[in-house]
């Protein structure tokens, strides 16, 4: 479908909700992607909170809306007014997908406010044991984009060997993204 052509799709409601805001909010993909593709949607536009829509879909655990929006460059750095970002709200959410697709882009290396790794953390007691472990493994020794292969769909793994995303990267000792994809091709 299409969009009226004099349709300002970031006019927002009075509280600040725009269109797109809503669309991550609720789950709408198909919506997402119509709106970062064929209009001038603002990606970063913050409600009154100063939320974006990517927090919203991290928030409401709508993965695919959030992978919509980081793919079309959503910013991972920007905070609401009391300095939460999508990774932090997908945590305090427990909304493992959305944490995993914040991650693969490096989203856990931008927070403001200290992210506690504990495993006994309250937001890490929010997630299942599989999933702290996921994440302090990346956090550890996962340096760059490349090294989530297993989060990154084929076409960005693609897009990332093509612009020089380096196969032998490491971090202190860990492994490599090259290292990553023989052990996934090893199950």
């Amino acid at each position: 479908s299409e969009l009226n052509a004099n349709a300002d799709v970031n006019q927002a409601s009075q509280d600040g909700m725009t269109c797109l805001m809503g669309a991550a909010r609720s789950g709408s993909e198909g919506c997402v992607r119509l709106l970062i593709k064929d209009t001038s949607a603002a990606l970063d536009a913050a409600d009154e909170n100063g939320v974006t829509s990517l927090m919203y879909a991290c928030s409401h655990g709508q993965h695919r809306c959030a992978l919509a929006l980081l793919e079309a460059g959503a910013s991972v750095g920007v905070t609401d007014h009391d300095l939460n970002d999508a990774f932090a709200f997908a945590c305090k959410q427990g909304k493992e997908m959305c944490i995993r697709a914040l991650m693969s882009y490096m989203a856990h290396e931008h927070n403001l406010r200290p992210f506690d790794w504990e495993p006994r953390s309250l937001l890490m007691r929010r997630l299942s044991d599989p999933m702290r472990k996921w994440m302090l493994t990346a956090k550890r020794g996962w340096s760059t984009p490349l090294h989530f292969l297993c989060v990154n769909s084929p076409e960005r793994t693609r897009s990332l060997l093509r612009s020089g995303a380096d196969i032998f990267a490491s971090r202190d000792g860990g492994p490599t993204p090259l290292d990553l994809a023989r052990k996934e091709e090893g199950k």
